[in-house]
């Protein structure tokens, strides 16, 4: 399995807000990735820090969740 970048922070911090905000809209890990168009897995890696995800995915995943980019960041 892939470890997180020593520079992970960032990437932990984004996926954490990810996580928090998927829940606060009741989501599941699956509904989100559907909603968002991406598989299920590659959502988990940005979620633990595994993955930095584009700014295409961002903007995906800010749709889905129905909140600004911004608040993502």
């Amino acid at each position: 399995m892939p470890q997180p970048s020593r520079s992970g922070p960032s990437r932990l911090t984004l996926g954490r807000k990810i996580v928090a905000l998927r829940r606060r809209k009741a989501f599941s890990a699956q509904e989100l990735a559907d909603k968002a168009q991406m598989s299920k897995g590659y959502l988990s890696d940005i979620e633990n820090g595994f993955r930095l995800p584009s700014l295409r995915i961002l903007q995906a995943l800010a749709k889905a969740l129905r909140v600004n980019i911004k608040d993502l960041l």
